[in-house]
């Protein structure tokens, strides 16, 4: 099972304060309280009531601190953005020859850092030519400066970055080539200022304050260094899969394999995740195109990625999902298995688009 979190923000006087609600695999609902940008506070641990799920737990313990004054996403806050100038990569990001590294010494420790302390709520990113900017909204901008500063201090490796903090995100113009028309170059620019325009405007849509997030620990399962090399490595002398697009958006797959359409593989995940639990106590990986390699239970299957590859360390099959909204499945033994559970439904296998 996974945890589930809600945490909700009050300004008293000059200071922001959160209360951080989880649900835990083991059944408990966990509460921490705390002023934004410190890692002090204080904890309490209940049992969820038996036969109370949970997101009816964190639903019924936020709507007391809404009462109280709290909110989901506070309007007014500093926002907070990391402009990393990466070198140029044409690929995937996890991909990167530096990927792991960034990951390992900056990305993971700032996400933690902030996390912990409350004072970092993600508000999306962008990349693009080598710049890639990530997007927070800081109750606390000292302190969250500082913490992120001590972790670029503490890196063994130095890459080049800024902290920006302002009313608004820091934009970066998306670089043009001078061989555009000028006619075209300002349609383009209307175009890019448009979309940045209407992304602002999505992220104050309201939005339930009391839906539960899934709580992703990168730093905690991303798997490192040269066990995360020899993986990778075999995934592509195995599958010839090497963090870019896999079948059927493209012909790579050494073998036979099976897709679908995502929304009919979510229908049958559960028998899907059953059928390759059983197959024993194997570790099941994932590489994330975007965020890297990472450790994953059985039951997560299918919600962890948006282009990626799903496998055993045994390598005897993988589960491929694409930005296109497939899903394919590969390994004689699983493409056996899809098979049969769709036998009622053949005419969804191998139908994209």
């Amino acid at each position: 099972m996974s945890t589930y979190r809600i945490t909700l923000y009050k300004q008293i006087e000059e200071r922001w304060q959160y209360v951080r609600l989880s649900a835990t695999p083991e059944g408990a609902l966990r509460t921490e309280e705390g002023i934004c940008g410190y890692t002090s506070g204080k904890a309490h641990i209940s049992l969820i009531p038996a036969g109370t799920d949970a997101e009816t737990a964190l639903r019924k313990a936020g709507e007391m601190w809404l009462l109280d004054g709290y909110q989901r996403m506070p309007q007014g806050l500093q926002m907070m953005t990391l402009h990393f100038r990466m070198p140029k990569w044409r690929g995937l990001p996890a991909g990167a020859p530096w990927f792991e590294e960034w990951c390992q010494f900056y990305l993971d420790p700032v996400r933690t850092a902030l996390q912990v302390t409350g004072n970092g709520i993600p508000q999306g990113e962008e990349r693009f030519s080598g710049n890639y900017l990530f997007f927070f909204a800081v109750p606390n901008p000292d302190m969250a400066r500082q913490n992120v500063a001590l972790v670029a201090a503490a890196s063994p490796v130095q890459f080049d970055f800024e902290i920006y903090i302002g009313e608004e995100n820091k934009q970066v113009e998306i670089p043009i080539s001078p061989d555009v028309p000028d006619f075209l170059q300002e349609f383009l620019r209307g175009f890019e200022a448009s979309a940045r325009t209407i992304a602002r405007g999505l992220a104050k849509v309201s939005v339930d304050a009391l839906q539960p997030e899934l709580v992703i620990d990168h730093a905690q399962r991303r798997v490192k260094g040269e066990e995360a090399t020899v993986l990778k490595q075999r995934l592509r002398e195995r599958w010839n899969f090497e963090c870019q697009f896999w079948d059927p958006v493209s012909h790579a797959a050494p073998g036979e394999v099976v897709y679908l359409q995502q929304p009919e593989a979510l229908e049958y995940k559960q028998q899907i995740a059953a059928a390759l639990r059983q197959e024993g106590q194997q570790q099941f990986y994932l590489l994330d195109c975007e965020n890297g390699l990472f450790r994953i239970e059985p039951e997560e299957i299918f919600d962890w990625t948006h282009e990626g590859m799903i496998f055993s360390a045994a390598l005897d099959w993988v589960i491929y999902c694409s930005f296109y909204q497939t899903v394919t499945f590969g390994g004689e033994h699983l493409v056996s298995k899809v098979r049969k559970i769709f036998s009622t439904r053949p005419e969804v296998l191998n139908v994209a688009g």
